[in-house]
């Protein structure tokens, strides 16, 4: 099994999302598994490694890039099981909003250099609930 050493950023991130954000457990998905002083301090915590194998093909097409996979990768998991995605170098500080959790998916813009929205959005931060229909045509346009 390969490993990665766990980034100091990383650790902080996921204890943002338990003790600011509110979430109540943290998965962290991957092929290689977390190790190292900043993923040993979060044994004690609510994180769970889920080992996946990375995605090699997407609609019989090769898949272009790691930043590719994850984000192919976070979006079938999220239309599974729902919750939030986060990059490991998101910090939170402030918990969700409740009147975000009404809504079927949120996300955030990116930088108006790429474009508006809808046509430019960042999936450095995404809730969905499961089957959420923005995911579906996420997926579709893959």
């Amino acid at each position: 099994m390969k490993t990665m050493s766990w980034p100091f950023n990383a650790y902080m991130s996921v204890l943002s999302a338990l003790y600011v954000g509110g979430f109540e457990r943290v998965y962290v998905h991957g092929n290689i598994h977390p190790s190292g002083e900043w993923w040993d301090r979060l044994k004690d915590e609510n994180v769970t490694f889920v080992e996946m194998d990375a995605v090699e093909t997407v609609f019989q097409q090769g898949v272009a890039s790691p930043a590719h996979n994850s984000d192919i990768i976070r979006t079938l998991v999220l239309l599974k099981h729902g919750g939030v995605y986060q990059d490991w170098d998101v910090i939170w500080t402030n918990p969700v909003p409740r009147a975000l959790r009404r809504y079927p998916a949120v996300l955030s813009t990116d930088w108006p250099r790429y474009g508006d929205f809808p046509g430019a959005f960042n999936l450095g931060v995404l809730m969905a609930k499961p089957k959420a229909q923005f995911l579906r045509h996420f997926v579709d346009s893959f």
